[in-house]
This record gives structure tokens, sequence and C-alpha cells, in this order.
């Protein structure tokens, strides 16, 4: 299969999802022609038991995910096989939803490997396959952040990185990314104030459910010691308590001026005369 793929500079749609495939796909892909997949716009390999990183060296060859078809504006091509004319066609989850389509469009890009068991951080390189118009890595056993990178992928409308192990907060980036119609980052551990603005306004709580360090709208509100943690992890202490010699200083210090009050304001009135037979009974 290897060597039958790398023969196939021209293929422009590889779905096999609910298949057995298995192992590190990132050696596999080694085996095959420096160069694979400049045409690809559709990589669909859900629901397989692929390990491994994702193949981030590769995603820099995928040519036709990058550049932006606009002649397809106002007068739609589809994809098909020039030699048989024939019209693909593919089912494929979008937006959540199960979908046939019996063409697909030239300007359709889409990268799905869910379902499968890839590891690893989600490379920056993602970001310049700006021609996406889905992108679905859930279910896998990704680890790091969110890339920023992805605010490049300004067409996109379905990103979907839920039930993952990913960290830290959702980038701000992301907002300016207008398309955007459904978006889930649940169950992962994500935390921090949820980004607000544009499309970030409509998402519901199924889009963030399951990370506990999550706040702000939809979610619970964010508590000020929440917002002080993500601005300064180290300090939250320092700005939220004070330590046990800052009290007894405090005291101290207040105790000092109390007494220093009162016995200006006791010789100041006159003799001290009740301090006087005090001293006299314990002469």
């Amino acid at each position: 299969m290897e060597l039958y793929l790398g023969s196939l500079p021209s293929l422009e749609v590889l779905s096999l999802p609910f298949n057995k495939f298995h192992g590190d796909i990132t050696n596999n892909l080694s085996k095959i022609a420096t160069s694979p997949f400049s045409n690809l716009q559709i990589l669909h390999l859900s629901n397989n038991n692929f390990c491994g990183k994702l193949p981030f060296m590769y995603i820099k060859q995928f040519r036709s995910m990058m550049d932006i078809d606009m002649s397809t504006i106002g007068s739609p091509r589809y994809l098909e096989n020039k030699f048989c004319n024939y019209m693909y066609s593919i089912k494929m989850i979008v937006k959540g939803k199960q979908l046939d389509y019996t063409k697909i469009i030239t300007s359709m890009s889409t990268f799905d490997m869910s379902n499968n068991h890839f590891e690893g951080e989600i490379p920056n390189s993602i970001g310049m396959l700006r021609a996406l118009r889905n992108l679905n890595l859930s279910h896998n056993l990704l680890t790091g952040n969110i890339p920023p990178s992805i605010g490049n992928l300004s067409f996109l409308d379905g990103l979907d990185l839920s039930s993952n192990r990913l960290i830290e907060e959702i980038p701000q980036e992301l907002v300016i990314l207008t398309f955007l119609e459904v978006f889930n980052v649940s169950y992962n551990q994500l935390e921090r104030p949820i980004p607000h603005g544009n499309n970030f306004d409509t998402f519901s709580s199924n889009s963030y459910e399951g990370n506990l360090e999550l706040c702000g709208a939809p979610l619970l509100e964010c508590k000020n010691n929440t917002i002080v943690q993500s601005l300064n992890n180290d300090n939250v202490e320092e700005k939220t308590e004070l330590s046990m010699w800052e009290v007894v200083v405090i005291g101290f210090g207040s105790g000092t001026i109390v007494g220093l009050a009162w016995g200006y304001y006791i010789l100041s009135v006159g003799k001290p005369f009740w301090l006087f037979k005090l001293l006299n009974k314990m002469e």
C-alpha cells in the first residue's frame, strides 16, 4: 500500500475511515515519495488505530490545502476523474454531522484524523493549510497547547479538538475565524477565561464542557483569584493572602502606635497618679 500511494502524486482525495489500519503513520509515510500528496485536498483517516505523532513534515507538502481556489466563486467546479469521466463522492463527518457528498467542490479541503491514537503536540505547521474548511483531530491522545497558528485558517468553518489532553488557554487568535460555525474543545485540560468576540459569542457550553479550569461565558463566571492565577500562577499567594510574618508585623506596628498614643495622652493631661500608686505598691 505504501508504494502504491507513493506512485500517485496527483492524488486529490484519500478517504479510508472505519478500517483497521494501525501503526505509526509517520514511519509509513517516510518510505514513500519525498514530496507526497502535493495535490491532496481531502485527507480522511478517522476511526482507525493509527498511532505516533501527527505527520508534521508531510503537512508542509500538502500544497493544495495551502492554496485557496478563488476561481470557483460564482461558478463552482467539482473534483473528477478526467480519464473515466467520474465525479468523486465521499461520506464525512462535518460540523458534527455525517454528510454524504455526491460531488466534491474543488474549493473543499478537509483534514480529519479523529478517533485514532495520535499523541504529542499539534504541529504549528497546521496553520499553513490556509484552504482548510474542516479540521478534526478529536478523540486522540494529543497533548500541549492549541497552536495560535490555527488562527491563520481564515476559511475554517469546523474545528473539533475534543477529547484529547490539551492544556493552557484557548488562543485569542481563534476569535478572528469569522466563518467558524462549529467549535469543540470539550474534555481536555484547558484553563483560564474563554475568549470572546465574533463567533465565539455564539458557541454553547457544550463546546467547552469537561474542562474544569475554564471559566467565563457560557460557563461559570471567572472569579478574581482565577483571573489572577491566569496572569501569574507563581505570585497568586502573594496577591490573594498575607503570610504569617506579615500578620505579626502589622499587629506589632498597630500595637506600638496605640501604646504611644495613650502614653502621650496621659502625660499631656497631668501626672499619671495611678502609675505612681502602682509603683508604691510594688515597692
